[in-house]
């Protein structure tokens, strides 16, 4: 009997995209999104390397934490429950997971798809920017915390999240095809094709920027023709999408 050779996987070593110095200091978001985009441009370029047994038929599909984890040669498992941590005087149930010293993160069945989807991002986070965090739990995130909440690699963390799940020039892409504009602007044609009342109706519901960003990110239907939201297009929850929509400056009431 002939022993077959075994076929090592490539991996992507993290140090490829980012150094932080000796002193560390805050990243700027320009940088994390750069790390982000090189990651996704990695992935995209190496997909038939990295996974041979599937076929990719949009770039979208590439934006996925699980799949980044396995180029980066970490276990990813998902389970009905983690456990529940202590910290700062409150329990909580832990929604991920994350040992850098033994490439391995874990992420709870327990919570929302959309709420996975970004604490899984979020983890990726850490493996990319915080090499020496050791074994580390998160809580559940959306995407929707404040900075004035967060501690400095938890904020990092949660913003290489939000440009690796809704990169710039995608989320732009898809939001000019669904909504025929590259920049949306409530009048009596949109609330028309919005099909969610006429526009004294919706702009009394628009009292923010905000209130108008979560109806563009949960919008089921346009012009007539029913579509996937930009929230489930790519998995996220509306709050997040409806954040990142206004960062990109797509709409004004």
């Amino acid at each position: 009997m002939v022993d077959r050779p075994v076929r090592v996987l490539p991996v992507i070593h993290t140090n490829q995209f980012f150094r932080r110095s000796k002193r560390g200091g805050r990243l700027s978001r320009q940088k994390i999104e750069a790390i982000a985009r090189n990651l996704q441009l990695e992935l995209w370029s190496r997909r038939s390397e990295f996974f041979p047994n599937r076929t990719f038929e949009s770039p979208l599909e590439i934006l996925e934490p699980s799949l980044a984890f396995g180029a980066l040669g970490y276990q990813f498992k998902s389970g009905t429950s983690i456990g529940q941590h202590s910290q700062d005087n409150v329990t909580f149930e832990v929604a991920g997971l994350i040992d850098p010293s033994r490439n391995r993160v874990q992420i709870s069945r327990q919570f929302p798809p959309a709420i996975r989807n970004f604490t899984a991002a979020h983890e990726l986070g850490h493996a990319i920017l915080h090499h020496n965090l050791g074994l580390h739990r998160d809580r559940a995130l959306d995407g929707s915390a404040g900075s004035g909440t967060r501690d400095r690699t938890e904020l990092e963390a949660d913003i290489f999240a939000t440009y690796f799940l809704m990169p710039s020039k995608q989320v732009r892409k898809s939001f000019t095809q669904i909504f025929q504009t590259e920049k949306f602007e409530l009048n009596e044609q949109t609330a028309f094709a919005l099909n969610a009342g006429d526009y004294d109706s919706i702009r009394a519901r628009c009292g923010t920027v905000r209130d108008l960003s979560r109806i563009l990110a949960n919008a089921k239907q346009y012009n007539g023709a029913n579509i996937v939201s930009l929230a489930e297009l790519y998995r996220v929850s509306v709050e997040a999408m409806a954040i990142r929509l206004e960062e990109l400056d797509l709409l004004r009431i």
